[in-house]
């Protein structure tokens, strides 16, 4: 993440962003979970 604080007529202002490898380990994330949902969705082994 990329944070950038400052005052924009004598009001703080805080702007904050994703960067490129924030990008990556967020889809790591959501790809991880997307595992997590299929093996969820498996029926049971007998």
């Amino acid at each position: 993440m990329a944070i950038e604080k400052r005052f924009v007529a004598k009001k703080p202002n805080t702007n904050v962003a994703l960067t490129h490898e924030g990008r990556r380990r967020v889809t790591e994330q959501w790809q991880q979970l997307e595992r997590l949902r299929r093996l969820a969705e498996r029926p049971p082994e007998a």
